[in-house]
């Protein structure tokens, strides 16, 4: 009973509710960029044939990352178009997708509008660009082609991800230092 009563004290009130939901939500997304700014960092290390084709070979470890599994999904595909984005969607979503998105939608209905819309369309541009930059690599001509798009590629990541990890960042410590003023 003791054990259940100090569980409960952590959600017994909406202010409670409220500071876990964004913890949690803020660490997933936290996670995701650390593990994007990983990825493209490794990608911008890619400079010829053969670092290609080692990079293809470690790809497959960075499946903590949402938005990587899908390029992965979309690269194994061969092509972009709406129904492969669609299939490679479908094709991604499980459990923890679901439970994070969902978490991730009921903190962005309680949270300041303004502010979420517009980091939310600042994503939707970033991965809109990420998604243009991986069609021309499907439709480069040679392998120079390619590691130059991919380059490209890993720059337009790096820039994204840092931007939102350091605003996530910020809100965070923002958040967690107002927290412990409220206490």
């Amino acid at each position: 009973m003791k054990v259940y009563n100090w569980i409960d004290s952590f959600f017994n009130s909406f202010q409670k509710r409220r500071r876990n939901l964004i913890i949690l939500v803020s660490l997933f997304w936290i996670w995701q960029y650390l593990w994007q700014i990983l990825f493209f960092l490794r990608l911008f290390q890619v400079r010829n044939y053969d670092s290609l084709f080692l990079f293809m070979n470690i790809m497959s470890g960075y499946t903590s990352s949402y938005l990587i599994q899908f390029s992965y999904e979309m690269i194994s595909k061969g092509t972009i178009s709406f129904i492969n984005i669609g299939e490679s969607f479908v094709d991604l979503i499980s459990l923890s997708f679901l439970l994070c998105m969902i978490l991730t939608i009921l903190f962005c209905l309680q949270a300041n509008k303004r502010k979420v819309i517009l980091f939310t369309f600042f994503n939707f541009m970033w991965i809109f660009g990420l998604v243009i930059f991986l069609g021309a690599g499907f439709h480069s001509a040679s392998i120079n082609e390619l590691v130059t798009i991919l380059h490209n590629l890993s720059i337009i990541g790096l820039l994204g991800s840092a931007i939102s990890l350091g605003y996530l960042l910020f809100k965070f410590v923002q958040f967690c230092c107002r927290c412990r003023k409220t206490r």
